[in-house]
C-alpha cells in the first residue's frame, strides 16, 4: 500500500481496456481506433504498430450496422423442443450474431469456430465493395429460392489468391464476427479458433486487436493426416514441404481467466520409470534462494520452498542408506505411498544447477504442451456416417472444451461456423463422459451443396441439412446408449435441440430514407396502419418479441387461453406478450 488516493486516469484506462481492448495499441490508448469503433471515423494514416488492410474501415461499418432480422422457431425440425436448451440456427452468421447480442451478452462459456482457411478455393459471403447499401447487403446475404434456401450465385464469392485483396477480403469477413463473438463471452470465457498457415499470421494480429494481446494464451499445433502430394515433384526439387499441422488459437475474454490442465498418455517407459532433472529455474524470488547441498545461488531460484527441498534431500539420504541395496527408487517410492520427493547432488554437475537435481516420479499421464502429435485435427466419427471429407475430430474438440470449461457442469458452447456439426456432436459426448449438462448453440448457413460433394448423392442439398442431421443422429445414439447403461446422475440430460432460422422482421420497418415528398410520406403512413407483415404467424411474432426483449432461445413460454383471446407468459410471469387484440378478459 503506497498511501496514495486512487489514480483516476489509470483506473479509467484499466476499465476501458477491459471493456474495449481493441482501442489500445501496444498498451496505449489509440484514440483513432476508438473513434473508428464508435463509427466516428478516425485517422488510420498515423504511423503506429497495428494491423491494417484495404476495406478495414468499411468492415467496421458492417459491424456497426444494426439488424432488424429475427429468428423463426422451427418446431418441425426440432427434437424435444419443450425440454431442450440446445439450439441450432440456420442462417448467415453475421446477422445471427447481431440477433443474439441481447439474449446472450456475457453468457457464453466457450466459443469454438473452424472458419474458412482462405486456401484460395474457399467461398464465403463478402460484398465486392462495402459501399453498397444495407438493403443491398441484406439482399445479398439473404437471397433465397422459392423454398426459402439461400442461393449460391451472387452470395458466395470465391476468394482466389490471384485476387488483389485476397487477404483483405478474408479479414473483412472475420473482423465483425470476431468483435460480436467477444461480446457474448463470459468474463472467464475462452475462444478457440482452428486455422492453417494461410491466415495464421493475420488471424493472430486480428485477435490481438479484438481480444487484446494480453488475453492471448497459446497456439496449439495439432497433427494432420500425412499426404504425399509432393512426391511427384521429388525429381525436380520441392517448392514446399507437405503441411503436417493445423493450429488452434486460444484467447480468453479476461486475462484473469484460468485454463484447465489437460494430459496425454505417457510412454510405457515413462509409466514405469522416473528420471532426474535440474532443480534450478530462472525465476527470481529471494525466498527461494537458499543453501542446498553445499550450493548457494544469487541469481535464479530453486523450484521448491526450503523446507520441502530439505525434506526431499533427507528422503533420498534415507533411501541410499537403508533401501538402495534392496530395491529401486521407483519401488521405494511406490512402497512408501507414491508421494515422496527426492533431491540429490551429482558431484560432476555443472552449470547453474551445480549438479542439484530433483526426481520426476513415474506417471501414467503427462501434462500437455502446445504440440499435440497424438491427436488428429480431423477425423471421421466411429459411430456416425458424416458426409464430409474432413470433419473436425470430436476428441480434439472435447479436449478444447475441457480446457475452457474447467469443471463446469452447466454452461454454453457457441459455434457460428458449424459445418458438419462436430461441435454439437462433441458436446453431446462431453456431457456423457463428464456427467455434465453443457448446452450448444450452433449456426450454419444454408449453403448449397455442389453435385461433386460426397453429401450430394446421399440426398443432402444444403450444408445446414448435414449439420441438423448429424445433431439428431448423435443425440439418438447417445440417448439410446445412456438408457441401456442405466447410470444414475444428478445432472439432467438434454437429448434434444431447438431449431431456428434467420428471417426478416415480422414487423414493418419505418423507412424514412425512402421518403422524399408528401406522397411517399402518406404511402409510408398507410403502410403502417397495421404494423405486422401480412400472413405472419403469431408464434413468429411471439419469438421475435422474446428475442428482442433479451430472453434466451431456451426460454420457457406458457400459453394462457382466455376464451376470446390468448396471451403468453415468458419465464414464469417475467414477461407477458399479447399477439392478438387486447380484450377485457385479458385485463
Amino acid at each position: 500500500m503506497d498511501g496514495k488516493s486512487l489514480n483516476i486516469t489509470e483506473d479509467l484506462l484499466s476499465k476501458l481496456k477491459e471493456i474495449v481492448p481493441a482501442a489500445f495499441t501496444e498498451n496505449k490508448l489509440n484514440i483513432d481506433q476508438l473513434k473508428q469503433l464508435l463509427g466516428e471515423g478516425g485517422n488510420t494514416d498515423i504511423e503506429r504498430y497495428q494491423l491494417n488492410w484495404a476495406g478495414k474501415g468499411d468492415a467496421f461499418k458492417t459491424l456497426q450496422a444494426p439488424t432488424t432480422s429475427t429468428l423463426e422457431p422451427e418446431l418441425e425440425n426440432s427434437l424435444n423442443w419443450d425440454s431442450s436448451s440446445n439450439v441450432f440456427i440456420e442462417g448467415e452468421n453475421l446477422e445471427v450474431l447481431k440477433v443474439l447480442q441481447k439474449s446472450y451478452f456475457g453468457k457464453v462459456d466457450v466459443i469454438y469456430i473452424d472458419p474458412p482457411y482462405n486456401t484460395g478455393s474457399d467461398s464465403f459471403i463478402y460484398p465486392d465493395k462495402f459501399s453498397i447499401t444495407k438493403e443491398e447487403y441484406q439482399k445479398l446475404a439473404g437471397e433465397k429460392d422459392f423454398e426459402g434456401q439461400l442461393l449460391r450465385e451472387g452470395v458466395f464469392r470465391a476468394n482466389r489468391k490471384e485476387n488483389g485483396q485476397y487477404h483483405s477480403n478474408w479479414l473483412s469477413m472475420m473482423l465483425p464476427r470476431l468483435y460480436l463473438s467477444r461480446n457474448l463471452l463470459k468474463d472467464d470465457g475462452f475462444i478457440f479458433i482452428s486455422i492453417d498457415d494461410n491466415e495464421l499470421a493475420s488471424l493472430k494480429l486480428l485477435m490481438d486487436e479484438i481480444y487484446g494481446e494480453e488475453n492471448f494464451r497459446n497456439i496449439l499445433l495439432v497433427r494432420r493426416y500425412d499426404k504425399n502430394i509432393n512426391t511427384q515433384f521429388l525429381g525436380e526439387g520441392l517448392k514446399t514441404f507437405n503441411t503436417g499441422v493445423e493450429y488452434v488459437l486460444i484467447y480468453s475474454k479476461n486475462s484473469a481467466a484460468k485454463m484447465n490442465a489437460v494430459f496425454r498418455e505417457s510412454s510405457e517407459e515413462r509409466k514405469s520409470q522416473g528420471y532426474w532433472k535440474g532443480f534450478w529455474n530462472d525465476a527470481e524470488r529471494k525466498t527461494m534462494q537458499y543453501e542446498l547441498l553445499g550450493v548457494e545461488i544469487s541469481e535464479g531460484q530453486w523450484k521448491w520452498k526450503e523446507d520441502v527441498a530439505k525434506e526431499a534431500v533427507e528422503n533420498y539420504e534415507i533411501y541410499l542408506k537403508d533401501f538402495a541395496d534392496k530395491m529401486t527408487l521407483e519401488e521405494y517410492w511406490r512402497k512408501t505411498g507414491s508421494n515422496k520427493k527426492f533431491i540429490k547432488r551429482n558431484p560432476q554437475g555443472k552449470g547453474k544447477n551445480k549438479g542439484v537435481e530433483h526426481w520426476i516420479a513415474p506417471s501414467d499421464k503427462i501434462l500437455r504442451n502446445t504440440l499435440w502429435q497424438d491427436i488428429f485435427a480431423s477425423k471421421q466419427s466411429s459411430y456416425l456416417e458424416v458426409p464430409f471429407n474432413n470433419p473436425k475430430n470430436v476428441d480434439l474438440l472435447k479436449l478444447l472444451f475441457s480446457i475452457g470449461l474447467s469443471e463446469k457442469k452447466v454452461g454454453i458452447v457457441l459455434d457460428f461456423f458449424a459445418g458438419s456439426g462436430s461441435t454439437a456432436n462433441a458436446i453431446i459426448e462431453y456431457n456423457e463422459e463428464n456427467d455434465s449438462s453443457i448446452n450448444f448453440i450452433t449456426v450454419q448457413l444454408p449453403e448449397e451443396i455442389d453435385e461433386k460433394h460426397i453429401a450430394y448423392p446421399k440426398g443432402y442439398r444444403y450444408i445446414s441439412e448435414v449439420t441438423r442431421s448429424r445433431i439428431k443422429e448423435a443425440i439418438s445414439y447417445w440417448k439410446t446408449k445412456s438408457e441401456v447403461q442405466l447410470t444414475y446422475s444428478d445432472v439432467k440430460k438434454d437429448f434434444g435441440y431447438r431449431s431456428f432460422k434467420l428471417t426478416p422482421s415480422n414487423f414493418k420497418i419505418w423507412r424514412s430514407d425512402k421518403i422524399s415528398n408528401e406522397e411517399e410520406l402518406i404511402a409510408q403512413a398507410e403502410l403502417f396502419s397495421e404494423n405486422v407483415e401480412n400472413d405472419t404467424k403469431s408464434t413468429n411474432i411471439l419469438w421475435e418479441l422474446v428475442i428482442k426483449n433479451g430472453y434466451s432461445l431456451s426460454a420457457t413460454i406458457s400459453e394462457i387461453d382466455k376464451g376470446d383471446a390468448k396471451y403468453y407468459v415468458v419465464e414464469d410471469n417475467d414477461l407477458a406478450i399479447i399477439t392478438s387484440k387486447f380484450t377485457d378478459s385479458i385485463q
